[in-house]
């Protein structure tokens, strides 16, 4: 078989960075031999100058056999468990005028993730936790996609 799968991890050898339009790049070869582009803005903290290998995870593959894949995040790991420092809430309105419910919190790089609250107290001002546990659902362009784990309800 000479071809990914998607939903499957690889190890990527990684080549060299580039320069395109302005815009850092990092070339990965894939176990078959091709060549992925992968622009470096999204992965300020995950220090490919000083590694020749990393694990990417296949995380789409489009009609047009175009493959999406996604580095290994250097800390944070999919389905995983984490503490994150509770930063802040915050209610934002749609753009069909709904309101939404979002808690900010900070992972281990200061980089603020959002998640939503699991219940009215969560919404309070009398909700503020030092820490609140989430589960990694996903990273995508090197931002976590957590969900909530903190059922605190008084």
């Amino acid at each position: 078989m000479d071809k990914m799968i998607e939903g499957k991890s690889y190890t990527f050898k990684i080549n060299k960075k580039t320069k395109i339009d302005n815009e850092n790049f990092i070339i990965l070869e894939d176990p078959f031999n091709k060549k992925h582009l992968i622009p470096l803005r999204h992965y300020k903290n995950y220090n490919f100058e000083n590694i020749k290998e990393i694990n990417c995870y296949v995380d789409k593959i489009n009609c047009k056999g175009q493959v999406f894949i996604e580095p290994d995040h250097p800390f944070y790991k999919r389905e995983s468990f984490y503490k994150f420092a509770y930063l802040k809430k915050e209610t934002r309105i749609t753009k069909q005028g709904k309101k939404i419910n979002f808690i900010f919190v900070l992972d281990k790089y200061n980089r603020e993730c959002t998640i939503l609250p699991n219940n009215n107290f969560q919404k309070s001002d009398k909700y503020n936790p030092k820490f609140i546990k989430c589960k990694v659902e996903r990273v995508k362009k090197g931002k976590l996609y957590l969900q909530n784990l903190d059922f605190t309800n008084i």
